[in-house]
């Protein structure tokens, strides 16, 4: 069944690692063993398409207090989930879905998690909804060109049909759908460039563009993204690691610019240096 996220939801994760922490191997030392790490090599972080603006607004104003380097790698969240599975390397992992961090705790790839804020999942048309759309039924129609994020590659398509295949509806809207892109910024910019007439997107994408307007779908009402950082095992600056996820967390830097960004945060940010799994 589809996740209908609240913000208990970030509890909810950090509850189930700390369960995995009492019945697994402790991790925690693997973490914190400090490693000779030439100072030059940069904090490895993947992200999620979606996360993209926010996260690099956050690494600029890291910049301003610390000569620690974030090298940033974006992409669709199963592509990002795979590779790091494959490579085994890398510090830091944003999904667009905590989702994704599930199958790598499991592994003890991702051995913390930090959950920070929640998307939307919304449909979005141009100002002033020119066509008429009113609900998911009108998508059907023959004129309406329709993007959506490819579901194997983006949590926002993910999300999407797992929803709808709740009420029964998604292999109908699938072959309604004009095409699949690959990430959730891909539909978002289909939509801009006038190269759709709807897109179903996330909130933080349609924030700031007065162009865009939002179409209340009852089948999308409690369809929530949680956005969450997983910390590798592999990775080698646990340091400074720690001391990026401490500024994310910040109220007056990495928060404050997710709210900025148009993101629902969580009302704490429950990153813990003991709750490993």
């Amino acid at each position: 069944m589809i996740r209908l996220l609240t913000f208990m939801t970030c509890t909810a994760v950090l509850m189930t690692l700390l369960v995995m922490s009492l019945t697994e191997a402790p991790i925690l030392n693997e973490l914190s063993r400090p490693g000779d790490v030439p100072v030059n090599v940069p904090v490895a972080m993947l992200c999620a398409a979606s996360n993209r603006e926010v996260i690099e607004s956050i690494v600029t104003d890291y910049r301003q207090i610390s000569d620690d380097r974030i090298e940033l790698q974006f992409g669709p969240s199963q592509t990002l989930a795979s590779g790091l599975e494959v490579t085994d390397s890398g510090d830091l992992f944003l999904p667009a879905d905590e989702s994704y961090l599930h199958d790598l705790v499991r592994k003890r790839i991702v051995v913390e998690v930090m959950p920070i804020a929640r998307m939307k999942v919304v449909l979005a048309v141009k100002k002033g909804n020119p066509l008429g759309i009113s609900c998911l039924q009108d998508l059907m129609r023959k004129e309406i060109r329709l993007v959506q994020a490819n579901p194997d590659l983006a949590a926002v398509g993910k999300l999407t049909r797992d929803a709808l295949n709740e009420h029964g509806k998604w292999e109908a809207l699938a072959d309604a759908t004009d095409a699949f892109v690959s990430t959730v910024t891909e539909a978002g910019n289909s939509l801009a460039i006038g190269a759709a007439d709807a897109a179903i997107i996330y909130d933080v994408v349609a924030h700031g563009k007065p162009d865009f307007e939002i179409i209340a779908v009852e089948e999308l009402d409690d369809v929530y993204a949680d956005v969450s950082i997983g910390v590798t095992k592999a990775g080698k600056k646990k340091e400074q690691v720690r001391q990026f996820l401490q500024f994310i967390a910040a109220p007056e830097w990495g928060r404050k610019r997710y709210n900025q960004f148009g993101f629902t945060p969580c009302e704490e940010f429950y990153w813990n240096e003991s709750a490993g799994p």
